[in-house]
């Protein structure tokens, strides 16, 4: 199954305005995209319904923990706001989890990696928020909406499944100060890392965190400058 990261409205998300690389690439190849999920091809919602929904889900977060924000969390969703995305699948995604982990509890990271963050007990024990977290947004967030708060929550989301919340600017943070604390990127190797690596051999957990560090550091960056939620697509 695929697994992308979206900047953008969430109106756009579910009526279906928005191209996943995927789809781009066999739009601009002529070539067929069919999307298939547990249910069968994904119906596009409505875009006017959608956003009403989110009027009251926003309302409802900032009535919740507006006390806690200097101003209050919002972002455009409109027609004419910007989505960008990219997709690091599964393997980068979990070895970015794994990797900030051991670099939150201080402990030596594997070398290899087979694919399952969700068995890595050092992973395990820095997924549940705690106070005092460098990296909370990256092993804890699932949902990151626009804003300068620190502190993170729990609430449902558009469907109502539960998700943590934390915000884009603290995501940013945390992913600069683990590329510092470890691979010690500058720009341009940040952009080679974003390219992806190719390797002979099975790539290394290193490798995979790399590209996913680099990827999510890119799609942060847009977030914050155009004020956009970051969401997880599967």
């Amino acid at each position: 199954m695929a697994f992308d990261v979206y900047v953008g409205g969430f109106s756009r998300y579910y009526a279906r305005e928005w191209e996943n690389v995927a789809q781009k690439w066999a739009r601009e190849n002529n070539t067929g995209y069919r999307m298939i999920g547990p249910d069968g091809e994904p119906q596009a919602a409505d875009w006017d319904q959608v956003t009403e929904i989110v009027s009251h889900w926003r309302a409802a977060i900032n009535n919740g923990i507006g006390k806690h924000l200097d101003s209050p969390i919002d972002w455009d969703e409109s027609r004419d706001a910007p989505y960008f995305t990219d997709r690091p699948g599964y393997d980068a995604y979990g070895a970015l989890l794994v990797w900030a982990a051991h670099a939150e509890a201080g402990t030596e990271p594997p070398t290899s990696y087979n694919g399952e963050w969700y068995s890595d007990e050092t992973f395990l024990g820095c997924s549940v928020p705690k106070q005092g977290q460098k990296y909370r947004p990256i092993t804890c967030g699932s949902l990151w909406l626009p804003g300068e708060f620190e502190f993170s929550f729990d609430f449902e989301d558009l469907t109502h499944e539960k998700v943590h919340i934390c915000s884009n600017h603290s995501l940013l943070r945390s992913l600069d100060e683990l590329n510092q604390n470890t691979f010690q990127l500058d720009s341009d190797q940040m952009a080679v890392a974003l390219e992806g690596e190719s390797e002979k051999e099975e790539p290394t957990l290193a490798t995979l965190a790399r590209f996913g560090l680099a990827l999510f550091h890119s799609l942060a960056e847009q977030s914050v400058q155009h004020q956009l939620p970051i969401r997880l697509s599967t």
